[in-house]
């Protein structure tokens, strides 16, 4: 699915320039590449269950991706509403930004449990994920570096 957005998109943008020109639609484009990389990382997250570094950086881009997903669905929300709702007519201004803080918060939020050598083979999970995961202190990491920013997202949306 989120492959076919990207050539629709690439479609339209070579056909019809003007129809493309909506911050709310390239939004959308960058969520679907980062819906596409967030498969592939949860393909190989699937398939390759190899203890060693290869195994963190599968664990990292999942969640990486999976947030710059979320992330960028929050600011097409928060585009849609500044344009709607407040009239706001600097909306290009703001696009910048739109696609700035999403990757910026993704790397923070990814990046941070690779501090404490969080990433890695979960003997519990069989997966490369966060290590240990059945210990309360990676439960908490998960909650608070990926799963709580998924479900405030969704309370924003």
């Amino acid at each position: 699915m989120s492959f076919t957005a990207i050539v629709v998109f690439l479609q339209i943008l070579h056909y019809r320039p003007d129809l493309a020109d909506r911050v709310s639609f390239r939004l959308s484009v960058a969520t679907n590449i980062s819906d596409l990389f967030f498969s592939l990382f949860h393909l190989t997250i699937i398939l390759y269950k190899t203890p060693g570094p290869l195994c963190s950086i599968v664990g990292w881009g999942w969640a990486f991706f999976s947030l710059t997903s979320v992330f960028y669905t929050v600011c097409i929300a928060i585009n849609l509403q500044l344009i709607f709702i407040y009239e706001y007519k600097g909306r290009h201004n703001l696009e910048k930004y739109y696609f700035l803080c999403p990757i910026l918060l993704a790397l923070f939020f990814s990046l941070l449990p690779l501090t404490q050598n969080m990433w890695g083979y979960s003997v519990t999970e069989g997966i490369c994920w966060y290590r240990n995961s059945d210990d309360i202190s990676t439960i908490l990491w998960q909650w608070f570096t990926l799963f709580a920013w998924i479900t405030l997202s969704f309370c924003k949306t």
